[in-house]
């Protein structure tokens, strides 16, 4: 069983990552909390520090150290070019708050690996079932973006994002879901 939690970060400059696991709940917001949301976030914005935590089979995958500006739409992207270059990609982003390197790599049948690197520190290694995570992903990505225009926030952005997500798990369904049955 696979589970992913996503969290946006409370807007700071004071978020410490050396403390990160222990202050979680003080940083950061369930994406399921409208209200904290809504008064924490700028309607206005679409630049949020989102944390990815993901178990699998109840082991830790990733914690709050998994976390970037547009984090989900980093690793949606990174699941277009998985599966547009031979089933391996990476994506480097340096916009955030360190360089977040985000790797995928098919491993065997129905299995990838997914990894992260965080200003050369290895934060993600895990080897996940394909199938069961990228639906997954889908899935958040298409929660989150309702969310965030359901509460009013850059509610024309966030609709241009949920319909990339929308083509991208389509094209994903109708080339390759098939194929790993």
């Amino acid at each position: 069983m696979l589970d992913m939690r996503l969290y946006i970060a409370l807007p700071s400059d004071d978020i410490d990552f050396r403390f990160i696991e222990k202050e979680a709940n003080t940083y950061f917001l369930s994406i399921k909390n409208k209200t904290g949301i809504q008064q924490a976030v700028d309607p206005s914005d679409s630049n949020f520090l989102e944390a990815l935590v993901i178990t699998h089979q109840g082991k830790p995958v990733s914690d709050f150290r998994f976390c970037d500006v547009r984090l989900l739409t980093q690793l949606i992207a990174v699941v277009e070019d998985y599966y547009l270059s031979a089933e391996k990609a990476i994506s480097e982003d340096v916009y955030g708050l360190g360089v977040i390197t985000i790797g995928l790599r098919k491993t065997g049948e129905n299995k990838l690996l997914l990894t992260a690197l965080k200003d050369g520190k290895m934060i993600v290694q895990a080897e996940l079932p394909e199938k069961e995570w990228i639906d997954k992903l889908f899935t958040l990505g298409k929660t989150y973006f309702s969310c965030l225009i359901e509460y009013g926030i850059s509610e024309s952005f966030h609709t241009k994002v949920l319909s990339i997500i929308g083509e991208y798990e389509k094209r994903y369904r109708d080339t390759y879901r098939r194929d790993l049955g």
